[in-house]
C-alpha cells in the first residue's frame, strides 16, 4: 500500500457458528490506522512501514495479514 491508501479485510465464519463476532487490530498503529475494527477490518496507510492486521474470533481463534506501506 501507498500512504494515504486505505483498504479493508473480511473474515468468513460460518452460519451454524452460532455467533459470528470478530474484531480486528493493528501490530503497528503509527505504520496502519484502523478505522473500522468490527466485521471488516477498515485501515489506513500512515507512514511507511509494516504491520500486521489481525482479526479474532468470538472463540480465540485468530489469522494475520502482513501489510506493507511505502511512500506514495
Amino acid at each position: 500500500m501507498k500512504v494515504g491508501q486505505t483498504a479493508s479485510l473480511s473474515c468468513t465464519i460460518p452460519t451454524n457458528a452460532g455467533c459470528a463476532t470478530r474484531t480486528f487490530r493493528t501490530s503497528n498503529s503509527s505504520v496502519v490506522k484502523m478505522t473500522k475494527t468490527n466485521w471488516t477490518g477498515s485501515f489506513t496507510a500512515v507512514k511507511p512501514g509494516t504491520s500486521y492486521i489481525t482479526v479474532r474470533t468470538y472463540n480465540g481463534k485468530e489469522s494475520s495479514c502482513k501489510v506493507t506501506v511505502t511512500e506514495n
